[in-house]
């Protein structure tokens, strides 16, 4: 149990940390909330300032590249089932429908 517990709280350090790192950005950033898809396209771009931007925060360097000889490779399946788990943006579809909803209520 304790290692669940442990597991838990490292996932929720590191999704902190990616989504503080990511919202540096203005690109990915829109009315104070991140944009998960644009993420993810980024991402699959294989993008080198988004790549760079990753590599500047040591604990998601660590989780999201491995060192293979001199090279370090991204692990872009990983960080995609990452950033597609409800976790990391839980209610950003819930927030988008109840935003429209509201501006298509009549008064």
């Amino acid at each position: 149990m304790a290692h669940i517990l442990i597991q838990f709280k490292l996932t929720q350090n590191l999704l902190e940390t990616l989504k503080k790192l990511l919202s540096k950005k203005d690109e990915f950033v829109s009315d104070g909330e991140l944009l998960k898809n644009k993420i993810i396209e980024t991402a699959l771009k294989d993008d080198e300032k988004f790549l760079k931007l990753l590599l500047s925060d040591k604990q998601i360097k660590d989780h999201f590249f491995v060192k293979i000889d001199s090279s370090l490779i991204f692990k872009k399946e990983e960080f995609l089932r990452f950033v597609n788990n409800k976790d990391f943006l839980p209610n950003s579809y819930t927030s988008f429908k109840n935003k429209m909803g509201s501006r298509n209520r009549v008064f």
